[in-house]
């Protein structure tokens, strides 16, 4: 048991490590839907993981962001709640192919560790998480 997670573990670290370098080389320029999912890092991630890991990992992100994103709002006294949600979310995005999350988890996160409002990051990273979830819903009506 301890090898299997050993194994999905390095997996997930070398997807993530593709995927940041992919991210980085592509992301210059690069606007609206082409911005914020990227198709060469998932299909790459379905490649080397197969169709029944990330698909089990689409439900899995979804059903995340949708708890972490509920509110229309943020909440200022949830502050270290909204950053270990950024922070959880900024990797699995990252992996994924969905650039948008990512970078607006990334401020997010950084917002929260300094005295500004969250208000503002909290709205741009809660649009690229529904964003998100709408791919999600297509990927997998795609990948089925």
């Amino acid at each position: 048991m301890a090898d299997r997670e050993n194994l999905e573990e390095n997996l997930a670290l070398l997807a993530e490590g593709c995927a940041a370098k992919k991210m980085l080389s592509i992301r210059d320029g690069v606007q609206g839907e082409k911005a914020h999912f990227n198709e060469e890092i998932f299909q790459d991630l379905r490649e080397l993981l197969g169709d029944a890991y990330v698909i089990s990992s689409l439900l899995d992100l979804s059903y995340n962001l949708d708890h972490a994103f509920r509110d229309p709002i943020a909440k200022s006294r949830d502050r270290q709640n909204i950053f270990k949600n950024a922070h959880y979310f900024i990797a699995r995005a990252g992996i994924m192919g969905f650039a948008s999350l990512h970078d607006t988890c990334i401020v997010l996160q950084n917002t929260c560790m300094t005295d500004s409002s969250v208000d503002q990051p909290y709205l741009e990273a809660r649009a690229a998480a529904i964003a998100t979830r709408n791919t999600i819903r297509n990927l997998i009506i795609q990948t089925i």
